[in-house]
C-alpha cells in the first residue's frame, strides 16, 4: 500500500527515517492539575532503513526491533542499555550522531 506519511526526523534522516503512523493508538497519560505529565506518546511508527521499504516498528515489538533498527553500528547497539518505548526519539538521534 502507498501512503503519505510525515517524516519525523528531517534533521538526521541519513541513516534511518522515522515517520508518523497516522493510525497509531497513543501511551495512557497521567495529569496533574490539568497539566499532561507523562504519556501521550504514539504506540507506533514507520522506519526507513536504506532502501528498504518502510515497515511498522510498534511498542510492544521494540526489543525485537532494536537490532533491525540499530544493525550497521554494532558497536553503538552493544552500549546501548535497555531503554525504554518513550526513550526511542533520544536513542535514534545518539545514533544517528555516533555511527556515521
Amino acid at each position: 500500500m502507498e501512503v503519505l506519511l510525515q517524516l519525523l526526523n528531517p534533521a538526521f534522516p541519513q541513516k534511518v527515517k522515522i515517520y508518523h503512523d497516522p493510525l497509531a493508538s497513543e501511551t495512557s497519560k497521567a495529569s496533574i492539575g490539568g497539566f499532561t505529565v507523562a504519556g501521550r506518546a504514539d504506540k507506533s511508527y514507520y522506519a526507513k532503513i536504506g532502501d528498504d521499504v518502510a515497515y511498522r516498528i510498534a511498542k510492544k515489538t521494540y526489543d525485537d526491533d532494536k537490532p533491525k533498527v540499530f544493525s550497521d553500528c554494532p558497536d553503538f547497539y552493544g552500549t546501548m542499555k535497555a531503554n525504554s518505548w518513550n526513550k526511542f526519539p533520544e536513542v535514534l538521534f545518539n545514533y544517528s550522531k555516533e555511527c556515521k
